[in-house]
């Protein structure tokens, strides 16, 4: 596959992760702080709405395994999502003058509205993956160069979201400009990553039913580990991002510092991300191996912050950093350890589903997403968390340091666990692969 094809492709994450940012980092402290809605009810909407529009990533996902056009299985997907998800987001920023019941069903329907739209592109382009190269390395390198792009545009939306928004008027208006330039970042990155969505020519049937894939699924042990794994660490991941502009406005006292802490806490995954494919080379076990090893130093960092944080800023700062580059690993191993599971699939029953497997990690972000709002949420309410006051409560800050530090510390120990259960070690995949292509070879020379 040409590089010029793996960097455009890497490209379509750029815009898409960036909103994933602004959500991740912000669109909680919209809600409380800027659009008037309370923590708990703003924790709520993002629970419901995540569960009403969870089993949109299945089938989207199963109905792109179902899509044939001339211009291949995923790029109809990737197009329109673009463009819809541009329009969710302007809409989902977009402050009118309601009432407070009002202005809490029009949160619900346009968050739900962005979540939907953001499967319709994100579910389809990572099941692209599989069907774009069949080796190892080239795959490593599509999800690497795919991820160093999302990975920088969540490093420079955390970074200079608050600047820009400022720049632009700040409060509500601010957000809303600040959207607008997000809508046309999001469709510009979207078309180019559609437009180098190149599927090799396809030699494997995939599964035609949603009755053939429910009995494909049923008996995927390792898939159901490595979707727990998935689930809990995007979990631990989105509660530190959702919580950080609490955590230094409020916990730190250091407002003036955020898009610095951003920065460092987002900023040095783009270098994780780009050496994880050389990293996996290099380590014995492969991609499971070196998720285990990042999430349990990730573990004991959190740790640190929690116990000595708040003595020194600097010392917050060194350990997002490095926080930061460990967690840019995962993010390309757990998507190269999904990739394999699309093989184990076709060598155990001779069909792909890639679009349906792929759901299952657009299912976990939102699932994720919905848990971590909801939990901060409920927290900051119980607490007794007072928006925009700079005198919060013992318990308030207290709440806040924890969700910051220990929770993501116990998510990440079990992403750990359920990875080190993942029954599948790199020399038996690397012995499925082999019989797969050999599979293949076979059926290329009897057509």
């Amino acid at each position: 596959m040409k590089k010029r094809s793996i960097l455009g492709f890497g490209i379509g994450q750029f815009g898409v992760r960036m909103m994933s940012g602004v959500m991740n980092s912000y669109l909680l402290l919209f809600y409380t702080d800027y659009f008037g809605i309370s923590a708990a009810t703003a924790g709520t909407i993002m629970l419901l709405t995540k569960l009403i529009d969870a089993g949109s990533d299945i089938l989207v996902g199963s109905l792109a395994d179902r899509t044939n056009t001339r211009i291949g299985r995923y790029r109809p997907w990737l197009t329109a999502g673009a463009v819809l998800i541009a329009i969710s987001v302007i809409l989902l920023f977009w402050t009118p003058d309601l009432s407070v019941t009002g202005k809490i069903i029009y949160a619900a329907i346009t968050y739900i509205l962005y979540t939907t739209c953001f499967t319709i592109y994100d579910v389809p382009y990572y099941a692209a993956i599989p069907s774009m190269s069949d080796n190892l390395n080239t795959r490593n390198r599509i999800i690497s160069i795919s991820s160093f792009f999302g990975s920088m545009g969540v490093f420079l939306v955390s970074t200079f979201a608050i600047i820009i928004i400022n720049s632009l008027g700040g409060g509500q208006s601010g957000f809303t400009k600040f959207a607008y330039l997000m809508a046309a970042i999001v469709v510009v990155t979207g078309l180019v990553g559609a437009v180098n969505c190149k599927e090799e020519k396809e030699t494997v049937k995939k599964a035609s039913s949603l009755k053939e894939m429910g009995s494909m699924l049923k008996d995927n042990t390792p898939l159901r580990f490595l979707v727990a794994a998935i689930l809990v660490n995007n979990l631990a991941m989105i509660a530190r991002g959702q919580v950080g502009a609490y955590y230094m406005i409020y916990y730190m006292q250091r407002s003036d510092l955020l898009p610095l802490y951003m920065g460092c806490s987002q900023g040095f995954s783009i270098l994780g991300a780009l050496i994880a494919p050389n990293i996996v080379k290099k380590v014995k076990g492969g991609s499971r191996n070196l998720t285990i090893f990042a999430v349990t130093v990730m573990a004991g960092i959190r740790l640190l912050i929690f116990l000595f944080g708040s003595q020194s800023i600097m010392l917050v700062m060194i350990l997002e950093s490095i926080f930061s580059l460990l967690a840019g690993l995962p993010m390309v191993t757990i998507i190269a350890l999904l990739s394999d599971n699309c093989d184990y699939v076709e060598y155990k029953c001779g069909k792909r589903m890639d679009g349906l497997i792929f759901s299952f990690n657009g299912l976990c972000n939102k699932i994720a997403n919905a848990s971590a709002g909801f939990m901060i949420g409920m927290v900051l309410s119980g607490a007794g968390y007072v928006a925009n006051s700079t005198q919060q409560t013992s318990t308030a800050l207290l709440g806040i340091n924890v969700m910051a530090t220990l929770v993501p510390m116990v998510l990440l120990l079990l992403v750990m666990l359920f990875t080190n259960l993942y029954p599948i070690k790199a020399d038996q995949m690397m012995k499925i692969r082999a019989k797969v292509e050999a599979r293949r070879e076979k059926r290329c020379l009897n057509l």
